[in-house]
């Protein structure tokens, strides 16, 4: 199977991980920070049973650092956009995290010394600005265009997202993909336990653990399968695959989003809060149609 199919296949995933986030968000917990403390604590138990389970005779310290580094800036970009995400409609809040690819690119070029065709550098700015696009608020009249506030912390969070995929490309050098995922969801999970142990969220934990909420039904599947299928797809295409072109195509998740949003939307009204017509289902294809077209260019260049 070709890094290009992997990279989309995780980008499907990742949508539904997003998703799913948002719907415990919506309709499960009392605050961000609940979701951000099961998250930490599924992660330090996936990251240490998978570095138990691959430890070996020989320490690779250089791809554990990397992979510790990896997990601590994803850990920081995920705290951001969880927070936004509490707050804002899902398939305007992923698609500008996922727009690290404009940041990836350099710092390929620069760290791991990728080659970027003139064609590659277009598609990557295309599909940035298709994310710019989405998180455009627009009056009922398509005039006025102003960028929601929330588009700053999402660019932040989207340079440590990128920063965090260059840090497990160089994990990858040395290790192989499940010690390398192991050690960056521990270092993930550590630093998310570390944050968001707070005595609200543990509080609603124990709550819906009493209740035997069927929100922490749909984070397990979730986090221990979904999201862990999405992460080890994603980190095998990079494993083979530039990472400034795989990161790229880790952004058509916005696309998934959109049509996972849309018929969701349609079929039940007000599903996650979504805004669901004429306008502004327009204004995301437009915009997802950009990404997409960015990434085809990519992968045919």
């Amino acid at each position: 199977m070709s890094w290009v199919l992997l990279a989309i296949i995780s980008a499907a995933t990742i949508a539904l991980i997003s998703v799913l986030d948002k719907a415990f968000l919506h309709y499960y917990s009392r605050s961000h920070w609940t979701l951000l403390l099961l998250i930490g604590g599924a992660q330090l138990l996936i990251g240490f049973v998978l570095v138990v389970a691959t430890r070996g005779t020989e320490i690779p310290w250089f791809g554990i650092q990397w992979s510790i580094v990896s997990g601590i800036l994803w850990a920081f970009n995920t705290v951001l956009v969880i927070r936004v995400l509490s707050k804002k409609e899902v398939s305007r809040t992923i698609p500008i995290a996922l727009s690290f690819p404009i940041f990836v690119a350099p710092m390929a070029v620069f760290v791991l010394g990728e080659e970027l065709s003139t064609t590659h550098w277009v598609s990557i700015s295309i599909a940035v600005i298709g994310s710019v696009i989405i998180s455009t608020n627009f009056n009922d009249r398509l005039t006025r265009p102003t960028l929601d506030n929330s588009l700053y912390i999402l660019l932040f969070a989207s340079i440590l997202l990128a920063g965090s995929h260059i840090a497990i490309k160089l994990s990858l050098e040395e290790l192989t993909v499940l010690p390398a995922h192991g050690w960056r969801a521990l270092s993930f999970g550590t630093v998310l336990l570390v944050i968001a142990a707070r005595p609200e969220a543990i509080n609603d934990v124990f709550k819906m653990a009493r209740q035997k909420s069927f929100g922490l039904g749909i984070f397990a599947v979730n986090e221990f399968l979904i999201a862990n299928i999405g992460m080890l797809l994603n980190l095998l295409a990079l494993s083979l695959g530039p990472v400034s072109l795989v990161s790229a195509i880790t952004a058509t998740s916005s696309l998934f989003l959109f049509l996972y949003g849309s018929i969701l939307g349609i079929r039940f009204r007000g599903f996650l809060g979504e805004q669901v017509n004429w306008r502004t289902l327009a204004i995301k294809g437009i915009s997802t149609m950009m990404i997409v077209g960015a990434v085809a260019g990519i992968a045919i260049s």
